[in-house]
């Protein structure tokens, strides 16, 4: 009868190594899945930094664009009234020439808008 008990004990004890095998070939298997899945993730998100990348010099490049809206428009301001101040013209070109530099400036104050909402989303 001892030798009874001691093969089903064997036979336990190979069932139980059994198990515990498949649940480290599961293991395995689960962990190269991840492996892959990391492979995967590792070059989206190469993909989602590359994109990140070029938004940002996009945006770079509108906001100096923006700039130099904003300054050329401010040098025509400028020349307009120094025009207006070193010259003799007549009194409907002062009029004339204060009508643009109104225009110029409220074309600076929506550049000025465009470019600070552009700086602040950054932040």
């Amino acid at each position: 009868m001892n030798m009874i008990v001691v093969q089903m004990s064997l036979a336990d004890r190979d069932k139980h190594i059994m198990r515990i095998e498949e649940q480290i070939e599961a293991k395995r298997k689960l962990l190269l899945e991840k492996q892959k899945k990391m492979n995967v993730l590792a070059k989206q998100n190469a993909f989602l930094v590359g994109v990140r990348d070029d938004y940002n010099r996009y945006h770079q490049y509108i906001v100096k664009q923006k700039q130099e809206q904003l300054n050329a428009m401010e040098s025509l301001h400028q020349y307009l009234a120094d025009l207006a101040n070193s010259t003799d013209m007549t009194v409907n070109n002062i009029k004339d020439a204060a009508i643009e530099q109104d225009k110029i400036l409220r074309v600076m104050r929506k550049i000025k808008g465009e470019l600070d909402e552009l700086v602040n989303e950054t932040k």
